[in-house]
């Protein structure tokens, strides 16, 4: 199944856009585990509504902090961040993608399958020059922020 499919099939079964699901493995798609409709929608990468859909669970404010994990032939990597996926997705708009590291800066510091040594998403977009960079100067962006607000803390 596409991810497409796999979203569909999820929403069609939750009434809580922050519940997690869990589908078994069968012959045709490896399966998930913790896996929400923001997940699905940040592997989505054929379809027109998945700029609206992703908008959508951005507006409901959906957890951005929920792992995922797909269940494949290398799942020792395999548990991700909603920023994840989309950092690796090539059709992901750089603008949904600066809404959610902004929506969820911590997620910018997440390593795949949290172990250090793993890729963080600007890694996660390496197939894009212009989308890493995006990613590593809201990460500079973040830094700056958290010790201007130590800085003001301590005074």
């Amino acid at each position: 199944k596409s991810a497409q499919d796999m979203s569909r099939e999820i929403l069609e079964h939750i009434k809580d856009l922050n519940e997690v699901s869990s589908l078994e493995a069968t012959e045709q798609y490896h399966g998930w585990q913790e896996y929400a409709p923001i997940h699905a929608a940040c592997r989505v990468t054929k379809s027109a509504l998945q700029p609206s859909l992703l908008e959508f669970l951005l507006d409901q404010k959906v957890n951005l902090s929920n792992w995922g994990k797909e269940l494949s032939l290398k799942s020792s990597f395999a548990k991700r961040l909603p920023l994840h996926y989309a950092a690796s997705n090539k059709n992901m708009p750089d603008a949904i993608l600066e809404r959610m590291a902004r929506a969820y800066p911590e997620a910018l510091f997440a390593h795949v399958n949290d172990v250090a040594g793993r890729d963080v998403p600007c890694q996660c977009a390496k197939h894009n020059q212009e989308r890493q960079q995006l990613l590593e100067r809201i990460m500079y962006e973040h830094v700056c922020e958290s010790f201007d607000a130590l800085e003001k803390d301590a005074q």
